[in-house]
């Protein structure tokens, strides 16, 4: 039998995005990935992704925002109000249909709404963000003792400071390597891309960068608090080069990175194909986290391209990387430093191999296949059913 599954998305990106947009990203190869399984998608998410014309056509989508509104927040109160409308219209959609399993990436609004009501599908929530506040947990801790809701993590670390509640099933993040370009030669550059934020650490980047005499490249937006604004400007002291702006940041970059010495360039945001030119020519990407990242797509894109990742032992780094296979995990500056000096003995096919066997779009896709199954089995009488 054909699974119905709803997938309800975010109101921030189109899926996929262009550019930064890690949910969208998954929930996009999730879809792409499951073409050959019995599963019957249809999708809430914003109208951008229409206008992609990369959604798969026999997948319906619906959206109340015409665009993605992640440009549009200017504070908290903007954020919610946006997230309460994106889920209240996305529960509209997936009441009235012949739904079997609802798949919830957008959020806490939608399971505020779908915890209240008995007359539903089942609810798979995947939690895509830190569980590390004490109101972050007292939500979720309630929303499990509803009926026919269940979550799966996206790491084992993930659980950590939420191990309590019922989780379902870990299912890791995918990429489709289809789409990925792979180089096995490297340039003489690291990377770090991400948000810039200071727990996202650009600045122990730069100093292992400068120590070691070999360029960095920054790419990334300024996320839009007075910490991260304060952050980036004493990063912007040791800029070399800021590219952020030009109509061809790609030529750019290369032009930069053909000069001789050191120095630290600021890209900007990338976007997708920028993305993975950045990547697979970089001879490593870096990880210098101080929180407990989830998962981290950067690193699995990365290694996706050939490139080995060297990351803080904080979060999922110690469940993707593994240590001498396809990177190293260390705990601080210095021992960044010492595992750069050793990079070249990473085999950028180990790196490939690695997303191939454990964190590709098809195994992505399979494991949340099997969850749907599991809650299709476990559906109990009372609820709606999508016959």
């Amino acid at each position: 039998m054909t699974l119905r599954v709803a997938v309800v998305g975010t109101s921030w990106k189109s899926i996929p995005p262009n550019g930064y947009g890690g949910i969208e990203n998954v929930v996009f190869d999730l879809i792409t990935g499951s073409q050959e399984l019995d599963i019957s998608f249809s999708l809430f998410s914003v109208g951008e992704t229409v206008e992609s014309g990369k959604i798969p056509e026999n997948v319906d989508v619906q959206w109340l925002f015409k665009k993605g509104m992640y440009p549009e927040i200017t504070n908290e109160a903007t954020k919610i109000w946006i997230e309460a409308n994106h889920a209240m219209a996305a529960w509209e959609y997936v009441a009235c249909g012949n739904i079997d399993v609802i798949h919830d990436h957008s959020g806490i609004g939608f399971g505020m709404i779908a915890g209240s009501c008995m007359e539903r599908p089942p609810i798979l929530t995947t939690l895509h963000g830190p569980l590390t506040t004490p109101l972050i947990q007292q939500y979720y801790r309630f929303l499990s003792h509803k009926p026919g809701i269940y979550f799966n993590s996206i790491s084992y670390a993930q659980r950590r400071d939420l191990p309590e509640i019922p989780y379902l099933g870990n299912v890791y993040n995918g990429v489709n390597l289809d789409g990925i370009p792979f180089e096995e030669h490297k340039q003489d550059y690291l990377l770090i891309l991400g948000r810039i934020t200071p727990f996202k650490g650009q600045k122990e980047a730069v100093e292992a960068a400068q120590r070691l005499g070999i360029k960095l490249v920054i790419a990334g937006t300024v996320e839009q608090n007075s910490q991260a604004i304060a952050y980036w400007r004493d990063i912007e002291r040791e800029l070399s080069e800021n590219i952020d702006g030009a109509s061809d940041k790609i030529s750019c970059a290369d032009e930069w990175l053909r000069r001789q010495g050191d120095g630290v360039l600021y890209f900007g945001e990338a976007d997708t194909n920028q993305k993975f030119e950045l990547f697979k020519n970089a001879r490593a990407t870096l990880m210098p986290i101080s929180w407990e990242e989830p998962f981290g797509l950067v690193m699995i894109e990365s290694l996706a391209t050939g490139t080995p990742v060297v990351g803080f032992n904080q979060g999922s780094v110690s469940e993707i990387i593994s240590h001498g296979q396809n990177g190293f995990i260390v705990e601080n500056t210095e021992e960044m430093i010492s595992a750069l000096r050793n990079i070249a003995r990473i085999s950028p096919f180990a790196c490939r191999e690695s997303v191939r066997e454990r964190f590709s779009h098809s195994v992505m896709a399979r494991a949340y296949h099997e969850l749907y199954r599991k809650i299709e089995a476990r559906r109990t009488p009372g609820f709606k059913s999508g016959e």
